[in-house]
């Protein structure tokens, strides 16, 4: 590798590394708040789009970064909750929304303790 090809690979770390500090203390903990928040109140199409874009964020960042797992759950967690809209489905099985939230956090989760990332963010799940 030359030189150039280090400097560009040194700041993508970086910004990898970036990406997981946001996720460990905004991304992942605004998820967990929304996560009760729907159990609370599942019919709340505000709450369902901001799911929309968290998982849309989780998917895009995960798949810039290389942590496919959160790009692929924050892509299905987002298209799920797209296709529930676009439907107008009042009987949508909110336990299968549930269930894409909490794989979301589980990806997200592990790819922390996989970057060496501790905290309560990473550390424990409500």
């Amino acid at each position: 590798m030359n030189d150039l090809e280090s400097q560009l690979a040194a700041k993508i770390a970086i910004i990898k590394q970036e990406f997981l500090v946001r996720l460990q203390t905004e991304w992942l903990p605004n998820l967990r708040l929304l996560r009760q928040q729907f159990v609370d109140a599942p019919a709340d199409e505000a709450l369902r789009m901001e799911l929309m874009r968290a998982g849309h964020n989780m998917s895009g960042s995960g798949a810039v970064f290389g942590c496919d797992d959160i790009s692929t759950a924050g892509r299905q967690l987002e298209q799920r909750i797209r296709g529930m809209i676009d439907s107008d489905a009042a009987d949508t099985d909110h336990r299968e929304i549930l269930g894409l939230i909490n794989r979301l956090d589980e990806v997200c989760t592990a790819a922390l303790r996989d970057a060496n990332l501790s905290g309560p963010a990473a550390a424990s799940r409500p």
